[in-house]
């Protein structure tokens, strides 16, 4: 069988990044995570955590920028994002990922994730739209210092519920 049966070719522009990348058929692409948090400690304790747990990749931004631009090259299962970040804050980011995905322009948006955020504010403190709004993009929030085998335990729920 060609490569071009599992492939698919996509270029585009979203608020000024440029992508073209090969996008694999679905089940080649179910358990990818990106971790999104401005502190490196975080960042890395997760992606170990995750990294342990065969058949999930995973990888980091620093911020809701970066986030967006590997979203541009690559389409991700799960995202674990912190809401209070320079740049971009959690909150903006689900509200341009929110956009790139609702997009009628793009010849194929990312399809829609579950996102875990991960906070060191209450959730009662958060901001509103950041749990309840974006189509039910949010799908649970985790707060810091986390109980990393509750937040394992909630990705693997999700990966569960998806093909691959």
């Amino acid at each position: 069988m060609k490569i071009e049966n599992f492939v698919t070719c996509v270029t585009g522009s979203f608020f000024g990044i440029e992508f073209e990348t090969l996008l694999a058929q679905e089940w080649l692409m179910s358990k990818h995570v990106l971790v999104v948090d401005d502190d490196e400690v975080v960042r890395n304790l997760v992606i170990e955590r995750l990294a342990q747990h065969d058949g999930i990749r995973v990888d980091s931004a620093r911020d809701g920028v970066e986030a967006l631009h590997k979203l541009a090259s690559r389409q991700y299962s799960i995202i674990l994002l912190d809401i209070v970040m320079p740049k971009m804050t959690g909150v903006d980011f689900l509200r341009s990922l929110r956009a790139m995905i609702d997009d009628p322009s793009l010849k194929s948006p990312p399809r829609q994730p579950a996102v875990l955020v991960m906070t060191s504010t209450a959730p009662s403190e958060l901001p509103n739209e950041a749990l309840h709004h974006y189509g039910g993009l949010v799908r649970g929030v985790f707060r810091k210092p986390m109980d990393f085998s509750e937040l394992l335990a909630r990705v693997e729920e999700l990966m569960a519920g998806q093909p691959g």
